[in-house]
């Protein structure tokens, strides 16, 4: 029984498809309890204290305790997916705050010093024909 719900998981093409599974195979209040849970994990991960934890989802001493210790000492579970989040959250702030990698170009890959040197030629280029135009 329990693995033919793993298998139905691991089935779950998009998250569209996983919201309407759990959607329909879960209450509101169970998907809130789930989703409550996996935020105390993640706040535990980015090291808040129990009381700020406590105060933001509104959750019980007995809950965060719970997952604190699955954390330290489950199978690991929740840690790649942490993980994954983390990455993805920092990409979108970098995103957001215009940050890149100083050793990729920009520009779909064009070097910052050759789009200057190609702009530097054809403003060369515009102002040679506009002395040149102004000559004849």
């Amino acid at each position: 029984m329990i693995n033919l719900f793993w298998d139905a998981i691991t089935l779950l093409r998009d998250k569209s498809e996983i919201k309407s599974f759990f959607g329909e195979i879960l209450t509101p209040t169970e998907i809130r309890m789930l989703s409550k849970r996996f935020s105390v994990a993640k706040m535990l991960d980015e090291a808040y204290d129990y009381q700020t934890i406590r105060a933001y989802l509104n959750v019980t001493d007995g809950t965060i305790s719970d997952v604190n210790n699955r954390l330290k000492y489950g199978d690991g579970g929740l840690e790649p997916i942490l993980e994954r989040l983390f990455e993805i959250e920092k990409k979108c702030q970098d995103k957001l705050e215009g940050k890149r990698d100083v050793l990729k170009p920009p520009l779909g890959g064009v070097d910052p010093f050759d789009l200057i040197e190609l702009v530097e030629e054809k403003l060369r280029k515009r102002v040679k024909r506009k002395s040149s135009g102004d000559q004849g």
